[in-house]
């Protein structure tokens, strides 16, 4: 039944539709499902082409052909193309050009404990490459709830979050934990080091889970970066809360994450180391590290370059500062 179709027809279905199936394949979210399906049209084009009614030969057997031929599309793209459902990121990849590092469209976060209670109310927001900014509010103004969503430590009820490009509001836990460790660097108000364990140990300690190569040179690059290279071997009880907070900036770039995280990183610290602090973070910005910071305190704020301000789970300000 087949040798009686003009070859150049055969060839010219199989083509167009091979080349639709690599076309139309990207749209499907993995590449078991682009396999599934191009293996189920090629099932069925053979079968419909055996079994075809004979006044219909042509016309049938270019439909079967080109059910065969994009099932063949479906299938080499499903074997060959990245698998965009479950993507693996990398802090050497460059951010998109023109887009933003941090991309939070109509974000909503609903908590439900008997009640529900809303803590984000449609946020939109965007942070760009290299820029410092301070996220301010009240207690219950939702900006503790926005840092966990960025941080990948929540996730959204609804809306969209990308990150360096990349559609990330609904990763899997071993995903969110993936781009933690590799795009996001933590500076948290109670520090969070290993106790009796050496500075050097503790900014190494990102290092655990992807056998980086050069790790011990980097810490020690960094550890001179925020001026503890006189205590590179001092255990975390045996350091002042400024320097305990230094060495979580440390441990917290020792990735070359995307962006820098602090939760009030401040908080525990008098007003004089609080300062020393803001400073090592206005150099780590001046270098190109983006940073995004939540404090309620004004002066703190006052050194990031744009400040956001929260109220009832909504943006009500945001402002670039001179």
């Amino acid at each position: 039944m087949v040798l009686d179709i003009n070859i150049y027809l055969i060839l010219i279905s199989l083509s167009a539709a091979i080349l639709a199936g690599l076309l139309t394949s990207p749209f499907l979210r993995t590449r078991k499902l682009s396999f599934i399906l191009g293996a189920v049209l090629v099932a069925l084009g053979f079968y419909f082409l055996q079994n075809g009614g004979s006044e219909q030969v042509k016309t049938t057997a270019i439909y079967n052909l080109s059910s065969i031929g994009l099932g063949f599309g479906l299938v080499l793209r499903g074997l060959v193309r990245p698998n965009i459902h479950r993507p693996k990121y990398s802090n050497q990849e460059a951010v998109i050009k023109d887009e933003a590092v941090i991309s939070i469209r109509n974000i909503s976060k609903d908590y439900f404990n008997g009640v529900k209670t809303t803590a984000l109310r449609g946020v939109d927001l965007k942070i760009n490459k290299g820029e410092f900014v301070a996220i301010m509010g009240p207690s219950g103004s939702g900006k503790s709830t926005l840092m966990h969503i960025v941080g990948l430590l929540d996730i959204p009820t609804s809306g969209s979050y990308r990150l360096a490009g990349k559609e990330v509001a609904n990763l899997s836990p071993s995903e969110q934990a993936e781009v933690r460790n590799r795009d996001i660097g933590f500076v948290f108000q109670q520090f969070n080091l290993l106790p009796r364990t050496t500075v050097l140990d503790n900014i190494l300690l990102p290092t655990i889970y992807n056998n980086s190569t050069g790790s011990k040179d980097r810490a020690l690059e960094i550890i001179n970066k925020v001026g503890l290279s006189d205590r590179v071997n001092h255990k975390s009880n045996q350091l002042s809360g400024g320097q305990i907070q230094r060495v979580a900036i440390a441990r917290a770039l020792m990735m070359n994450p995307h962006i820098i995280l602090a939760d009030e990183p401040t908080g525990n610290l008098d007003s004089k180391t609080s300062e020393e602090i803001m400073a090592v973070f206005q150099q780590i910005n001046k270098e190109g590290t983006t940073i995004v910071m939540v404090t309620h305190e004004e002066d703190i704020a006052s050194h990031a370059k744009r400040m956001v301000k929260l109220k009832d789970g909504l943006i009500i300000s945001d402002q670039i500062r001179s």
